[in-house]
């Protein structure tokens, strides 16, 4: 599995760290990945809680960002060529808008676990 879709030309983003950034992209990935553990990718996400990193989109601001800029921003992303196309190869922008959303929600479920858990 190679590096998650980078967020870096988002304005909502540009104040964060470059792990914090990584962080979600790589929840992202993890979404995009029809063959991921998702056994792994719940231990994964807990430790990134655990750490306090980013793990939702409202972590990082993008739920401040109108949709429109976010379909604009990943059909950047997706078009040939690109670094997302280099490991994802024929991914569209609605699918990964949809594992943004979904990476998002499963974040913010492990968030919610852990809480539950403490």
């Amino acid at each position: 599995m190679a590096g998650p879709p980078q967020l870096f030309c988002l304005n909502a983003v540009k104040c964060l760290a470059d792990g914090e950034k990584v962080s979600f992209g790589i929840v992202t990935q993890l979404m995009l990945d029809p063959e991921a553990d998702m056994a792994q990718a719940e231990e994964l996400v807990d430790f990134m809680v655990r750490l306090g990193l980013p793990v939702t989109m409202e972590d990082i601001g993008l739920d401040q960002v109108p949709e429109e800029e976010l379909m604009a921003w990943c059909r950047k992303q997706c078009v040939p060529g690109s670094r997302l196309d280099a490991v994802a190869q024929g991914i569209t922008a609605e699918e990964l808008m949809r594992a943004m959303h979904a990476a998002s929600a499963f974040g913010a479920s492990r968030k919610q676990q852990g809480k539950a858990q403490d």
